[in-house]
């Protein structure tokens, strides 16, 4: 039984040099060596574009390169993604984009890529999910049931409310 925990530990070890003599780690620690663009596909002052600036702000103090918001609206966001798409895949440039522009719009406009064209490296924040009021329900449960039993194939009916619940 010790010759085989020993055998063991010995491959443990001899697995961790290899692995740390390979130098993933080393390739790393020169990232980044030139400024980071950060696309933000919709114009200045959206959420989209305030959160981007903030990420911006915070990665000066951990980072000595900068990260460049560049805003490019543009066909419901898809103009951005495009542009990101289109862009070296070198980890210089980064989009924030919303589920409407990398994976919403694709079933509704003609957009030149699909989900397989881009890599989603996080997720940052949660919006909450709302519902109009205007109708005979006043959550999301009355809701469903609605659409259960009206059999609702569209949003339409759900549409043009400004009054909104969470």
């Amino acid at each position: 039984m010790k010759v085989k925990k020993k055998v063991f530990w010995l491959c443990g070890l001899m697995l961790f040099l290899l692995l740390g003599s390979t130098g993933i780690s080393y390739g790393q620690l020169d990232y980044p060596s030139k400024p980071v663009t950060i696309l933000v596909p919709y114009e200045p002052g959206g959420v989209s574009d305030i959160v981007s600036r903030i990420i911006s702000d915070v990665g000066r103090k951990y980072s000595p390169q900068p990260f460049v918001v560049v805003n490019r609206a543009g066909a419901s966001g898809t103009s951005g993604i495009l542009e990101l798409i289109n862009s070296k895949a070198d980890g210089y440039t980064i989009a924030f984009a919303s589920n409407a522009e990398a994976c919403s719009a694709l079933h509704i406009i003609p957009a030149k890529y699909t989900i397989d064209s881009y890599t989603i490296i996080c997720r940052v924040g949660l919006l909450p999910a709302t519902i109009s009021t205007v109708g005979p329900w006043n959550n999301l449960k009355d809701l469903v049931e609605h659409a259960k039993k009206t059999r609702i194939k569209s949003g339409q009916e759900l549409l043009g409310s400004e009054r909104s619940a969470v």
